[in-house]
C-alpha cells in the first residue's frame, strides 16, 4: 500500500496527520486506528513526511521558493484568531485552513492548488502577514 492509500484510509477512519517540526508524525483520531494501518502508515513515513514538506513527490517537486514556504508553513502554527489574507478575503477559522493547506501540499506541484499557483500565492501572504521567508524575485 503506497502512503497516499494509507493517508486516505486513515483520513476515512476520521484521523489527520500533521508535520512536526522536528520530522515526527503528529496523528490524531477519534477512535485508535487499527495496527494493520498504522504499520502501513510507519512503513511509508519518509514518502509522507516528504508529501507533508512538500519537498517531493511522485508527481514531481516543488521549485525551490515554493519549497521554502512550505518548509516555514509546516513549522507555523495558525494563529488564534481570524485574520484577513487579502481585502475582502478573511479566514475565519485559522485551524481549519491550516489543515486545508496541509492537505493541498500533500496534493503536490500537480495538485489543482499547486498547479494553477493559487497555493504559492497563499503561502507568499502568509508568509508576509506572519513573518515567514521573504519571496525571491523573479528574473
Amino acid at each position: 500500500m503506497s502512503a497516499v492509500e494509507a493517508l486516505r484510509e486513515m483520513e476515512a477512519a476520521g484521523g489527520r496527520v500533521e508535520l512536526l517540526g522536528d520530522g515526527r508524525l503528529h496523528i490524531e483520531a477519534p477512535e485508535p486506528l487499527p495496527d494493520d494501518l498504522m504499520d502501513r502508515i510507519r512503513a511509508n513515513k519518509p514518502e509522507i513526511v516528504a508529501m507533508l514538506a512538500g519537498h517531493a513527490d511522485k508527481r514531481g517537486a516543488w521549485d525551490a521558493e515554493t519549497t521554502r514556504l512550505i518548509e516555514w508553513f509546516m513549522r507555523t502554527t495558525p494563529p488564534a484568531r481570524p485574520f484577513e489574507l487579502c481585502r475582502g478575503v478573511v479566514v475565519a477559522r485559522p485551524s481549519l485552513w491550516w489543515t486545508a493547506l496541509k492537505r493541498d501540499i500533500a496534493d503536490g506541484p500537480s495538485g489543482p492548488r499547486g498547479r494553477y499557483g493559487a497555493l504559492q500565492q497563499d503561502l507568499r501572504r502568509l508568509a508576509e502577514l506572519f513573518g515567514g521567508p521573504a519571496q525571491t524575485e523573479k528574473r
